[in-house]
């Protein structure tokens, strides 16, 4: 859920334009959702790569079992996967830019272009 999403963006980020860190949560938590929603479908395992730039910030979400996700019928569940159509559509509202990749990984890139960028915790560091 976004909830989650910016809880734990609190956790690895220090310092950030609010505005570009409240539109990740509201992405990644609107492409990774599904157990949240009664009767939905399980969401996918997902991988999540976040990088911070002095005027931008790049998120790239990775479905490593794209592919597998499959009905009875051999059709994919989009559902289950970050490509359904209103998931898109967020994508396409809220970043600068993005693009999808399928090759031997499903990935989804987004950019946000930020004043401030952003500043990451060190590990260890506490909040």
């Amino acid at each position: 859920s976004v909830t989650q999403v910016r809880d734990a963006l609190g956790d690895l980020i220090t310092d950030g334009d609010p505005v570009v860190l409240e539109q990740v949560a509201v992405l990644v938590g609107a492409l990774t959702s599904g157990t949240d929603r009664a009767g939905a479908p399980p969401s996918a395992p997902f991988d999540l790569e976040l990088r911070a730039e002095p005027h931008r910030v790049i998120v790239q979400l990775c479905d490593r079992g794209f592919t597998t996700h499959r009905s009875e019928g051999g059709l994919v569940e989009l559902e289950r996967s970050m490509l359904s159509p209103w998931r898109l559509k967020l994508v396409e509202r809220l970043a600068d830019r993005w693009a999808v990749t399928h090759d031997e990984l499903f990935t989804l890139r987004f950019e946000f272009d930020s004043e401030r960028g952003m500043t990451l915790r060190t590990p260890g560091e506490r909040r």
